[in-house]
């Protein structure tokens, strides 16, 4: 681990401490900060799942274990990148002597391509967020709905991760998933009864449905990156890497290889809604496995071109089998969300 860029991690530190932001962080982006700090100081979290019904402190727990076996150099990296992407959305003011001076190496800007790719990470390093999000169970999610405003909900605090900037196209598919779950959340949260329905009702009939889209975000994610990713591909391929600013083999390495991988870490995870995302995500980790082959025996320009087009020829599995898919389990969800309901009516 180099001495710069352990200095460079302590200067992030204070700097972090003492952002003074415009905006609200999101219950995403904290447990993204604090999980990679932790790793960064800690190494791998030895500790137990702390007892009792402390949701804040159990979503801290499962953030630093989704962590696990990433190196102290690279948590300390990634935190540095995460803390800059985020005083890019939330805005920063910072007085001069609240902001140490940067290495003499560490250029103090950094041009747009750079952020987009870190913003396209930032996307990929959120999905392990998600699923342990995912795995909270029907009692940890009540009493944690108990205790939650209308105005301070889980899902009200959201935004998409893996897209750049709002004008592009694929902003949409987050977004609409985003403000679907907001929506439900903010109904459950009103206080108010309708007819039978108490509130308690209306949190077990969303629970399921809540979890339906923390996978379904997951695929979001998977999918928007995977696209992102083709085009800025193509885009070097066709006019250089000068013009969009990165490498094929950076894109090909840092997006496309890390979903492949991370669709089959997520095969793991305990809980049904994650598996499900899995299944629904095998081609893109199939897609990836064949292209990280080309690219060790052949070379990257063929790999990411048989990636593309192999991507492209999946249109249809993309275009419709996912939505309709989605469409079938989001439907399940609520089914089941009614059956969750019955129960909590018949107390």
């Amino acid at each position: 681990m180099s001495s710069a860029l352990i200095s460079r991690f302590k200067e992030q530190t204070i700097k972090y401490r003492s952002w003074s932001r415009t905006l609200s962080l999101s219950n995403l982006d904290q447990l993204n900060t604090f999980s990679l700090h932790k790793q960064a100081t800690s190494g791998d979290c030895q500790i137990s799942m702390p007892a009792g019904n402390n949701v804040g402190e159990k979503a801290k727990w499962n953030a630093w274990m989704s962590r696990t076996n990433v190196s102290q150099a690279d948590a300390m990296a990634e935190y540095i990148v995460e803390c800059d992407r985020q005083y890019s959305y939330y805005g920063i003011e910072l007085s001069a002597s609240s902001s140490p001076a940067l290495p003499p190496q560490t250029p103090t800007t950094t041009p747009s391509s750079t952020s987009q790719t870190q913003e396209l990470s930032n996307g990929l390093a959120s999905i392990p967020l998600l699923a342990a999000a995912a795995s909270e169970t029907q009692a940890e999610f009540m009493q944690r709905m108990s205790v939650t405003t209308q105005h301070n909900g889980w899902w009200g605090r959201q935004r998409p991760l893996a897209t750049v900037t709002p004008s592009s196209p694929l902003f949409s598919i987050e977004k609409t998933l985003i403000k679907f779950a907001s929506l439900l959340e903010k109904l459950c949260l009103s206080g108010r009864s309708f007819g039978p329905l108490s509130p308690s009702v209306l949190h077990s009939i969303i629970f399921p449905i809540h979890l339906t889209c923390l996978g379904l975000w997951i695929i979001a994610i998977l999918l928007v990156t995977a696209m992102s990713a083709i085009v800025v591909m193509v885009k070097t391929v066709i006019y250089g890497a000068r013009s969009s600013g990165v490498t094929i083999e950076g894109v090909f390495t840092n997006e496309i290889l890390v979903a492949g991988n991370m669709v089959r870490r997520l095969g793991e995870s305990k809980s049904f809604v994650i598996r499900l995302a899995v299944l629904a995500m095998l081609p893109l980790s199939m897609l990836a496995d064949v292209g990280d082959m080309i690219f060790e025996k052949v070379g990257i320009l063929l790999a990411s071109l048989v990636y593309s087009f192999g991507f492209g020829l999946l249109w249809w599995y993309w275009l419709f089998v996912v939505p309709w898919l989605s469409a079938i389990v989001l439907g399940g969800a609520g089914f089941l969300g009614l059956c969750f309901g019955v129960v909590e009516l018949a107390r």
